[in-house]
């Protein structure tokens, strides 16, 4: 998949280990001219998309880093629409640890090989009747 790039985070070469790629790929194709609330309608798909997933037993990563152009152009997508969003889906191959963080998030690996990823505390981001 090479119009995809893959752990951007945690691995250099941000390409899927083979064996390890995505069962399916959703890709969303958006109208040229839509108005700027589109991407509350793609947000909205794309997290429905990963609740029925995560329902399944599947795991789901929306991507942005995506080549655009040239998903464009292997899909044969026509002028007047636009690839906005790839989401991917598959069974997960390991059990990632999440941790509260105050730093800025980096994923990382342990020296056992575990993916951590570092999360921003609820109430340093979570605001209720003021900022």
């Amino acid at each position: 998949m090479p119009l995809l790039n893959f752990g951007g985070f945690i691995s250099e070469d941000k390409k899927a280990k083979k064996g390890f790629e995505p069962t399916a790929v959703v890709i969303v194709i958006v109208k040229t001219g839509s108005e700027d609330y589109y991407k509350y309608d793609v947000g909205i798909a794309a997290q429905n998309i990963s609740l029925v997933a995560f329902e399944n037993n599947l795991g789901c990563c929306m991507m942005g880093a995506i080549d655009k152009e040239g998903l464009q152009k292997a899909l044969n997508v026509p002028d007047n629409y636009f690839v906005d969003l790839a989401i991917t889906l598959g069974y997960p191959a390991e059990q990632p640890v999440a941790e509260e963080t105050d730093k800025e998030p980096e994923y990382h690996r342990d020296e056992k090989g575990i993916l951590h990823i570092p999360k921003r505390k609820l109430k340093d981001i979570l605001h209720r009747n003021k900022f």
